[in-house]
């Protein structure tokens, strides 16, 4: 867990300001199987782990704020 930190951590200081994604809810509904889910991610540099984290917080967030509309 440690070194996924630490490489989390060195990836947004080395200056990447903009990360987009774009996925689809519909796939990757099985465990172990979540980065079917993404469909383009920028920068493309981000290890795969990471690119499902951040999908993974933006359906969280846009779940949880879908409450309110």
């Amino acid at each position: 867990m440690a070194a996924s930190n630490a490489a989390t951590k060195a990836f947004f200081q080395s200056g990447h300001g903009l990360v987009l994604a774009v996925y689809d809810t519909r796939r990757g509904q099985q465990e172990g199987r979540e980065s079917e889910k993404i469909l383009a991610f920028y920068p493309p540099t981000a290890p795969p782990v990471m690119q499902s984290s951040i999908v993974g917080l933006a359906q969280a967030l846009t779940m949880f704020a879908g409450g309110w509309w």
